[in-house]
């Protein structure tokens, strides 16, 4: 028998707060680890809100690896990346996925990142890393070498010579250039800005807006004279660069180029990226290797091993990448600490996970990296640094989601390899020269900002022993042909030329980076070595031409699941339909190069070329090949090749031969110990309450028109200390909606982010935030009434500021005296809630100063609310029941939406709302005595308190014998207005009350008034009201509350034969001695 799954709320912190949601549980210096505890605490998931954000975080690998599912969730563009795209666009890094943009400089950038491409950069790299050996190398004994410094200058040059060409100069000035300082003011500015409080920083928020559009003037201006400057000269396409490819090559889907502005967004992006992830990776590496000299001793060795004791000569590509237990010790690093937090994705669809957690399509899922590389199911000990866990075999044996440190998919960084590959250059060269000292016993400061970094790291540094000399050369020389003799020598001796005996051999190739195009020249050199008559060719060209006679060997690659260029025909071809005989003859295999980065497309392509070729005849002799370019590429590549040679043999009837011998060659916050409105809030006595539940009451009301009807039932989680008794109030802190908040912006001309500050003319109190500076958005969202009727003294306050003759008059007359003026206020302004906005649009030539309309805006007061439930339940939590106002507003513009009931209405569970609790001022209570009869007459929303009178009589019920109680309940339509009826029909079930119905609106017959209900039972309520009886009146103070006072004194004068006038007395008396209470309100 099958189930319902059951589904559980994502854990959240506790002591959720207004405006600040979660942020008091994150250390404001260390944010990042702060979210790591919080995983301790809460589990693999959960819910945390702060200023800016609302995202659930996961650090779980079961959860994790859900959301690495590119079909159910896509990369989430930060609030950070969002304000970032005021300074790069939609450039690579901060476009969605399914902008045309990303695809498009995606194709384009690519293969500039490529292993091969990568690889043609490292004279320019080790030009750079040049510049901070020889600085390190002419410091005094004992000089500090700031870590933190000179890893920023090195990796910001090295991207801006080796793509752009460009040279800062870094290392020949003592501060920072002016485009780094320009590119992190920017930053900053956009980081914080999601996230700042009111009142936080507030001159660093002043200065950062002032200087923000200078500094993206600065970098655009920069960036436009670097583009103008090649595109002038006569060097376009001969400089090798980023910067040339996005001037000359074209998008193979679209075919079109990058334009100006794109090229000016990915070069500030490259710039803002590229050098901050890098520079942090060699200060944790550093760190790391300083803080553990076994491993350090083991860097050394190998360095020596690989790059030897010569300094004058440039190591090649093919010494850098031997570096392997120094990668090893780059990947330990990245694993205790990614240069990030982690990496956001948002999910396509409304999704399910972990099989119990709902989360919203579009939610925010942050994925905690620095915590998910910690798994110790994974990663034994893992604060423990070991660069032993990156061996190959123990990276393969691992799922994807531990370790990320670069992002996964198709949105993972596109310079990972750059990146890796400029280190190792950089370390190996330094390990080559220098003795790396912890002189100054350097403890951990971790900085926590866009980056996570070692703060302050300072080292010093010694010459090697016998090196001291070399050090102090200069400039190297690039390694010729002559030093590649060792390579030469160890790579094995060709085979007996006749061992092929002149077979043919087609190795084809689909390639854009020139990786699957470099496997295929190896298969083909060591081919023609062993006498092998050997074609090589691109696959688009042996369309529908596949040789029978000999082997043919095919190397290719996916792009994001498409074939390479130079494959894109042929792979049309294989997937035309072709018949099970087509290729009868043909004998084949097929190594597949791809990234798993790109965990839904890796391997696609060569998968499908496989198969296909199968299913036309063609008959493999070897099994496929695959290499992942994020793990150890060439071991998988030599592992598939070991066998290849003898397979290829073997099929081919050849003469066994030996095997062939390979050579294996993302918040600086800072907390101002502050609350937003706290002494707004202190004057009041409010605390902030959780919202716990927030459903529909009306879910049997048939919708219809623009306007739908709403009435909510909303629950809180009381503050410790916090308590109520049944009938008591609930008074909340609204806010006005973000339209309205936007439209009074606009009228005032206000930037809803400036920080203003309010100082008092008078010692009069005020409901505004004097004399400290203030948000304009929090001003108006928590501070103002915004849809408050105006008064008469104040439409005469606006026609002093009216400069059109003919609106002064109008206005004039709206406030003078006079019955008829008066008469013409109210039907034409109260009743139609005309507020200050509306007569400012209506009157456009009021100009009306700020410091007058504040005076005229009066404060945003408390809101009553009946609680609907009673302690007895759940001392902890309480209700109230609330009628959504939305209307055609009265004044004919669009719809009216009551601030309060509206603000409570899109309230979420989990968010906080201000609040407190007060007694009604009038024993409007369930009487203590359980005998005393109570009569209890409601209309809609005026049922709630009398929800919670009965689930406390219900209570006095399990112990004591309880009196009559009477429930006279009006509401418009008997199959859907009724709110909470299974509840209270349960309760009528159970004895607790007896209820008469009044509907307004019945689908036949007429209608009736809860006034009508009591003339009907008047006998009744007189006897329950003479056996000491309490009435309680809960309903709108207009028309309800009167109505029934005629009532009550018609049916007693009727009943006791006395006069009129005797009735209304007899009603006063049970008003004067608290047996007849109202609580009502005043109708909108």
């Amino acid at each position: 028998m099958s189930s319902d799954p059951v589904f559980e709320e994502i854990p959240r912190p506790s002591n959720r707060v207004p405006v600040l949601g979660d942020a008091l549980h994150l250390d404001a210096e260390h944010p990042t680890q702060a979210m790591m505890d919080l995983a301790d605490e809460l589990g693999p998931i959960y819910h945390l809100v702060t200023p800016g954000h609302d995202m659930v975080v996961v650090s779980g690998g079961e959860i994790a690896q859900e959301c690495l599912d590119e079909t159910r969730f896509e990369k989430n563009i930060s609030p950070e990346l969002v304000a970032m795209r005021e300074v790069v666009g939609d450039a690579i890094f901060t476009s969605w996925t399914q902008e045309p943009a990303w695809k498009k400089a995606h194709n384009i950038l690519l293969p500039a990142f490529a292993p091969q491409a990568i690889k043609g950069y490292t004279e320019k790299m080790a030009d750079i890393a040049d510049q901070l050996v020889m600085k390190w190398a002419r410091l005094n004994p004992g000089d500090p070498v700031d870590v933190v410094t000179d890893m920023t200058k090195l990796t910001f040059d090295t991207i801006c010579l080796v793509c752009f060409s460009y040279r800062p100069g870094s290392f020949y000035r003592h501060d920072m250039p002016p485009i780094v300082v320009a590119l992190e003011e920017v930053i900053a500015e956009c980081v914080n800005r999601p996230s700042r409080l009111p009142g936080q920083d507030i001159y660093e928020a002043i200065k950062g807006r002032s200087e923000y559009k200078k500094n993206i003037s600065y970098l655009n201006d920069l960036a436009d004279s670097i583009i103008s400057e090649r595109i002038s000269s006569a060097e376009v396409g001969s400089k090798g660069d980023v910067l040339d490819l996005m001037l000359t090559e074209a998008d193979k889907d679209s075919g079109e180029k990058l334009d100006r502005l794109s090229i000016r967004h990915q070069m500030l992006t490259f710039l803002a990226a590229g050098y901050d992830t890098t520079s942090g990776m060699l200060m944790w590496t550093v760190y790391y290797l300083l803080k553990n000299p076994d491993a350090l001793a083991k860097c050394y060795q190998e360095v020596d091993e690989v790059f030897g004791d010569d300094l004058s000569t440039l190591p090649s590509p093919a010494q850098i990448s031997k570096l392997q237990y120094l990668l090893a010790s780059m990947k330990e690093a990245l694993r205790l600490w990614p240069v990030g937090t982690g990496f956001q994705v948002r999910p396509l669809a409304d999704e399910v996970l972990g099989g119990k957690y709902r989360v919203k399509k579009g939610q925010t899922i942050q994925i905690l990296t620095p915590k998910l590389q910690r798994d110790p199911e994974i990663f034994p000990a893992p604060e423990a640094f070991d660069p032993d866990r990156f061996t190959p075999e123990l990276e393969a044996s691992r799922p994807p989601w531990a370790w990320m440190p670069f992002g996964s998919g198709q949105r993972a960084c596109i310079g990972r390899h750059f990146s890796f590959f400029e280190s190792q250059l950089l370390l190996g060269l330094i390990l080559q020269r220098f003795r790396l000292l912890d002189s100054f016993d350097y403890q951990l400061d971790i900085k926590d900002f866009f980056s996570i970094k070692p703060h302050g790291l300072k080292i010093t540094v010694a010459p090697r022993e016998g090196r001291e000399g070399a050090t102090l050369s200069g400039m190297r020389s690039a390694a010729t042909t002559e030093t590649s003799k060792d390579a030469a020598s160890t790579k094995p001796a060709p085979a007996v030329s006749a061992y092929g005996e002149g077979n043919p051999l087609l190795v084809l190739f689909g390639s854009n980076l020139g990786t699957s195009e470099r496997i295929a020249s190896e298969i083909a050199e060591d081919g023609r070595a062993r006498g092998f008559t050997v074609t090589v060719g691109e696959l688009n060209a042996y369309t529908d031409n596949l040789p029978t006679d000999g082997l043919v060997v095919i190397c290719t690659s996916s792009y994001n699941g498409n074939p390479p260029d130079n494959a894109v025909e042929f792979h049309k071809w294989l997937g035309s339909g072709l018949s099970a005989d087509t290729l009868d003859g043909v004998r084949y295999t097929v190594f597949g190069a791809g990234d798993r980065v790109w965990a839904s497309t890796f391997q696609k392509v060569p998968e499908e070329v496989d198969r296909l070729l199968r299913a036309a005849g063609a008959e493999p002799f070897a099994e496929r090949g695959a290499a992942d370019a994020s793990d150890d590429f060439d071991g998988m590549f030599r592992d598939w090749y070991s066998g290849f040679w003898k397979q290829a043999g073997d099929t081919l009837g050849l003469a066994p031969q030996a095997d062939v011998q390979t050579d294996i060659n993302r918040y600086e916050f800072s907390s101002t110990g502050q609350r937003l409105h706290a002494s707004f809030f202190a004057s009041l006595e409010a605390t902030p309450y959780r919202v716990v539940e927030n459903r529909e009451l009306l879910t049997r009301v048939a919708q219809s028109g623009p306007i739908g009807r709403s009435t909510r039932h909303i629950e809180f989680q009381l503050p410790e200390g916090v308590g109520y008794r049944t009938g008591d109030h609930i008074a909340v802190l609204p806010r006005n909606a973000a339209e309205l908040v936007g439209r009074a912006a606009a009228l005032a001309e206000l930037d809803l982010d400036e920080i203003v500050e309010i100082r008092a003319n008078t010692g009069a109190p005020s409901h505004l935030p004097l004399d400290t500076p203030f948000v304009v958005s929090e001003l108006l969202s928590a501070r103002v009434e915004l849809q408050a009727p105006l008064t008469r003294a104040q439409i005469k306050i606006l026609a002093e500021f009216a400069t059109d003759p003919d609106e002064q008059r109008a206005l004039a007359d709206l406030a003078a005296d006079g019955e008829e003026n008066v008469a013409r206020y109210r039907k034409e302004i109260l009743f139609k809630r005309v507020s200050l906005l509306d007569m400012v649009q209506r009157y456009p030539s009021i100009d009306v100063p700020l410091n007058t309309c504040l005076e005229l805006l009066p404060g945003l007061a408390p809101r009553y609310y009946s609680i609907s439930s009673s302690p007895t339940v759940a001392p902890d939590r309480c209700s109230i029941t609330v009628g959504a106002l939305r209307e055609p507003a009265r004044n004919g513009n669009g719809i009216f939406s009551g601030t309060s009931s509206n603000f409570l209405a899109r309230t979420e569970p989990g968010a906080m709302v201000p609040g407190f609790i007060r007694p009604p001022g009038l024993p409007f209570e369930v009487p203590q005595d359980p005998t005393t009869p109570m009569i209890m007459i409601a209309t809609g929303t005026g049922l709630s308190p009398f929800r919670g009178f009965l689930q406390e009589r219900a209570a006095q019920g399990r112990t004591a014998t309880c009196g009559p109680a009477l429930l006279l309940y009006g509401c418009r339509t008997p199959d859907s207005d009724f709110i909470y009826e299974d509840e209270f029909r349960a309760f009528e079930a159970d004895g607790v009350v007896e209820i008469i119905t009044a509907y307004s609106r019945p689908a036949s017959g007429p209608g009736q008034r809860v006034q009508d209900c009591v003339r009907a039972q008047g006998e009744r309520i007189l006897d329950l009201m003479g056996r000491g009886g309490v009435t309680y009146i809960c309903g709108g103070a207009g028309t309800v509350a009167p109505a029934l006072r005629d009532a009550y004194a018609e049916i007693y004068a009727q009943h006791a034969g006395v006069s009129a006038e005797d009735g209304v007395a007899w009603l006063e008396q049970q008003r004067a001695d608290n047996r007849y209470l109202e609580d009502v309100w005043a109708a909108h």
